[in-house]
């Protein structure tokens, strides 16, 4: 990007949270290191108990120091991944014979909408009308679902700042379009997991937000709240395609947007101090008002 241009108020943002992440994740390499008296960089379940003890990290109703630590951790190391995964999708030019072959075999849809091998685009005129509404915003992730694609990266960057920074409330038409998307099959976890990266589906559930880097420290969970929900979703997904009695039972279900709405909400109760059923009942419960479920779907 050229030299001299102003810096914008994201971008600052970035480097911001890119100096705290190395300060945060230089301090524990630093402590790892003390510890074992030689170069030592593996972050095993001892240490991070270690850790949470020395920094006298405080319990929580429903998370122990050391789960505190670790979402910490991960919100760092996710933070860069993120940043780092935005910039080289950023500056990452195609061959230029797969964008010619992208500019032929793409088509207009509603008159804004780009849609090509794998990709849907905004064209960047409209983008400011589009982008400043919420309702705009899941068209783009309807459209993308119908096709089986997901918005460039540039697009997604462009929705990411866009978006409010509170929940806001869900229109009719707002409700109806998360629920078709929900319905689809064949690409959602992808999709879902875009929108989450972007921090809409935290806007659409903001439940969603409490399962963020959450981790529960025993022998049976190997993933983050938040990252065995999405894969959740895509192991769901496989059974389309299995030529079994699961994947005939997955086939048959004529309302897959209860199953994937359930299973986005299953483990949303967890880091509370209360059973994570008895939390994810009451969590149920306000999604089915939000998303305007009628009495038996919410059932």
């Amino acid at each position: 990007r050229e030299v001299g241009r102003e810096i914008r108020h994201e971008e600052r943002d970035d480097a911001r949270d890119l100096i705290t992440a190395q300060e945060f994740l230089m301090r524990v390499s630093i402590g790892l290191h003390f510890q074992a008296g030689k170069p030592h960089d593996v972050l095993n379940r001892d240490a991070q108990l270690r850790i949470a003890r020395e920094r006298e990290i405080a319990s929580t109703t429903g998370q122990r120091p050391v789960e505190r630590f670790m979402q910490t951790y991960f919100r760092h190391s996710g933070t860069i991944a993120d940043i780092c995964r935005r910039f080289v999708s950023a500056h990452q030019s195609p061959p230029l014979a797969r964008r010619a072959a992208d500019s032929l075999l793409t088509h207009r849809l509603n008159g804004y909408l780009k849609v090509g091998p794998g990709f849907l685009d905004v064209s960047k005129r409209h983008r400011p009308a589009v982008l400043g509404d919420l309702e705009e915003i899941l068209k783009i992730y309807h459209s993308a679902a119908l096709y089986g694609v997901l918005p460039t990266a540039e697009l997604a960057e462009a929705i990411r700042v866009s978006l409010p920074k509170e929940p806001p409330p869900l229109s009719e038409t707002s409700a109806r379009l998360f629920r078709e998307i929900l319905g689809k099959s064949g690409g959602l976890g992808t999709l879902l997991r875009s929108m989450y990266d972007i921090g809409l589906l935290e806007l659409l559930l903001p439940d969603m937000a409490h399962a963020r880097c959450l981790l529960q420290f025993n022998l049976l969970h190997s993933y983050t709240v938040d990252e065995h929900t999405l894969r959740t979703i895509e192991a769901a997904e496989r059974f389309e395609t299995e030529p079994t009695a699961v994947g005939a039972a997955y086939r048959a279900i004529g309302h897959k947007e209860m199953l994937h709405l359930a299973l986005l909400l299953h483990d949303l109760g967890k880091g509370f101090d209360e059973d994570h059923s008895v939390v994810g009942e009451r969590i149920a419960l306000r999604v089915a008002e939000r998303l305007r479920l009628s009495d038996n779907d919410r059932d």
